[in-house]
């Protein structure tokens, strides 16, 4: 429970040794500022696909966050959560949303929402300049603590596995990634530039 973003334990959904993707659109959300994560507006409960009750630490509990309420446009809305392990960032988030984005049937010139905490790390910076990159037209909500946000239609993705360590199953989107998120890094010496590139392209091999 780093950061307040959940720990995931193994689907309930999927066959031993295997793996599979779940893309949904989800209408009719909140992300609650203290935990950005999307939860159903009556009951608080997580948005998630891997579990038959009520997830994990699943309650958002009142806090400061219901100060406020900021409403989303009807655009299809992604929520990247508080986290900084960059390897769990890429692969348990990042990918999938780039998988979800491609499975929306989303093309450049589209319009899309992206909800991240306040000062989000640089990875997830990176995710948003890369979609931009790409042609897609983007609105970058930063959450505050004192603030719930409202959004009408959530693009929601997930991996589906029995490990916890085998979430990494999009490797159709790894051309697209490495394309946009590597054209979205600052410009930096080619000594530096060139370290950066190998070792995103470990990561993504």
């Amino acid at each position: 429970m780093t950061h307040n973003v959940d720990a995931y334990g193994p689907s309930i959904f999927t066959e031993k040794d295997a793996t599979e993707r779940f893309v949904a659109e989800v209408h009719h959300v909140i992300v609650p500022g203290h935990r950005v994560t999307p939860v159903d507006p009556v009951t608080g409960n997580q948005i998630a696909s891997d579990f038959l009750g009520p997830a994990n630490f699943s309650t958002a509990r009142p806090s400061i966050s219901a100060l406020k309420r900021y409403y989303m446009s009807d655009d299809l809305t992604l929520v990247i959560p508080r986290m900084d392990h960059f390897g769990h960032l890429l692969t348990d988030w990042i990918l999938p949303a780039f998988f979800a984005v491609q499975k929306a049937g989303l093309k450049p010139g589209d319009r899309l929402n992206v909800i991240t905490s306040d000062h989000p790390v640089s990875l997830i910076v990176a995710f948003i300049e890369a979609l931009r990159h790409a042609g897609f037209v983007v609105t970058h909500r930063a959450s505050h603590l004192t603030e719930t946000i409202v959004v009408p239609r959530l693009l929601y993705a997930n991996c589906h596995t029995d490990s916890i360590y085998h979430r990494f199953s999009t490797p159709e989107v790894l051309d697209f990634a490495r394309e946009h998120l590597l054209a979205a890094l600052p410009p930096r010496s080619e000594e530096h530039t060139s370290e950066l590139q190998s070792r995103l392209h470990l990561v993504c091999r």
